[in-house]
Formats: C-alpha cells, sequence, structure tokens
C-alpha cells in the first residue's frame, strides 16, 4: 500500500478542487481529475474537505459467485488515512469516504484500479473516463472530487499553489475595479 504523506495531504487540503483541476489541465491532463457525478454531499461546510491515498473497492452484486471474495471486510482493510472509494455495480454511484461507509454488497476484489465511466444526461456530451488506481490521492470538496496520479501528486499540489496566489491577486485587481482581461494578463500570463 502507498505510503502516506502527511505534509502533502495538509498541502491538498488548503486547495480546491477546482484549483487542483485547473492545475491538472495546466499540466497536461485534460480531463482535470475530475469524477464527474460525484460530490462530496457529506462534508458538513464548504471548508472541509476529504484527502489523501486512494483506497479503492469495486462492490458487486450479491449473485456474482464468480468475482474473488477478499479475505477482510474492506473498511477494515483500508490502511489509516486513506480515502477509501467505492464503485457500486449499478451505474455510477461512487462514493469517496475517510472511511465511513455503507457496506451493501461484497467487494470483488480490493485495491484493484477501478475505471469510472460517468453517466451524463443525454442532452449533455459525453464526460471521459478516468481510472483511480490504488495509491493515487483524491481531494473531495463541495466542488467536487479529483483523482491526482500518485507519481504527480507534489507536482500538482505545487503548481495549485503557485496558481491559487496568482487567482488571489487577481480577485484583489477586480474588488479594487481592474478589469479581468487585464489581471489575468498580469497575474497568470494570460
Amino acid at each position: 500500500m502507498s505510503k502516506v504523506d502527511h505534509a502533502l495531504i495538509t498541502r491538498l487540503k488548503r486547495l480546491s478542487a477546482c484549483q487542483v483541476s485547473d492545475a491538472l489541465v495546466k499540466s497536461g491532463i485534460a480531463h482535470g481529475g475530475l469524477i464527474t457525478d460525484m460530490n462530496a454531499y457529506s462534508l458538513r461546510d464548504e471548508g472541509m474537505r476529504i484527502a489523501g491515498p486512494a483506497f479503492t473497492v469495486k462492490m458487486v452484486h450479491a449473485s456474482d459467485t464468480t468475482s474473488p471474495k477478499p479475505s477482510q471486510h474492506f473498511v477494515d482493510a483500508c490502511p489509516a488515512n486513506h480515502v477509501l472509494l467505492i464503485q457500486a455495480p449499478v451505474g455510477l454511484r461512487t462514493t469517496p469516504l475517510h472511511p465511513r461507509p455503507i457496506h451493501l454488497h461484497p467487494p470483488s476484489t480490493l485495491s484493484e484500479p477501478l475505471t469510472i465511466h460517468p453517466l451524463p444526461p443525454a442532452s449533455e456530451p459525453p464526460f471521459p473516463s478516468i481510472t483511480v488506481s490504488p495509491g493515487d490521492y483524491l481531494l473531495c470538496d463541495v466542488d467536487g472530487c479529483v483523482a491526482i496520479p500518485a507519481g504527480r501528486v507534489e507536482e500538482v499540489v505545487d503548481l495549485a499553489e503557485k496558481m491559487g496566489l496568482a487567482d488571489e491577486k487577481v480577485r484583489e485587481d477586480l474588488e479594487k475595479g481592474g478589469g479581468v482581461a487585464e489581471s489575468m494578463a498580469r497575474w497568470r500570463g494570460k
């Protein structure tokens, strides 16, 4: 299982899912790590965030007799300071938890990569699928949930922090009556 970098989790929790998604796009990950159709509704206020390495569980129907059965309950198997990501068998009902799960059916396997195929309404364009592997980092807040590839977490957090400072300068300019285009050109290089 992935080693937990507590200092990196602390830094990640200071960012929003939107900031991290923007940094992922800027660093070449076109989908921005966004796990579509997933929101952290259980968070009590806008400042709460769930962050840490992913521990993935794919649920199967109770009638499935061919999928492997783990030797222990997935909650017991989830290491401390990891985010439990559960994919249910019907549609996209994936849940980020810092373990406080609801046990629906036995999981098929523990710690396997999950490919999440969003199911957008017919009136919207299809969203890309995203694969979340064990050890990828997740950040979930009221804006949504993003996945950061394990090998790029520090790079993405560094970039998101830098972009956040620039965004703060843009906000300050706008509060003083400045224009968006001028301020963004000055602070974001756009």
